[in-house]
């Protein structure tokens, strides 16, 4: 991890508070189709703040992201199955 992407992530922590629930998911998602890792585990508790407030586009669109970047952490892992129960 560089130090800029470092400075990066943290800066769109930070944006992503005042951004709602269509910037947490834009977010998520360009990070994971960055394949950036660092990224999409920082923004995604942000994301999961959203989720009731989230269309299920996007959240489908979020899981098929997460997906693609591998080795998921515990959070995600538990992320997309509660989010996955909500689209069932």
């Amino acid at each position: 991890t560089t130090p800029e992407l470092t400075k990066f992530v943290a800066a769109v922590e930070r944006s992503l508070a005042h951004c709602g629930p269509d910037g947490s998911h834009l977010a998520v998602v360009s990070f994971a189709e960055l394949r950036c890792w660092r990224g999409t585990r920082a923004v995604w508790p942000i994301h999961m703040q959203h989720l009731s407030r989230l269309q299920p586009v996007q959240l489908a669109e979020s899981i098929w992201a997460v997906c693609r970047v591998g080795s998921p952490s515990p959070t995600i892992m538990s992320g997309t199955l509660q989010i996955s129960d909500r689209l069932a």
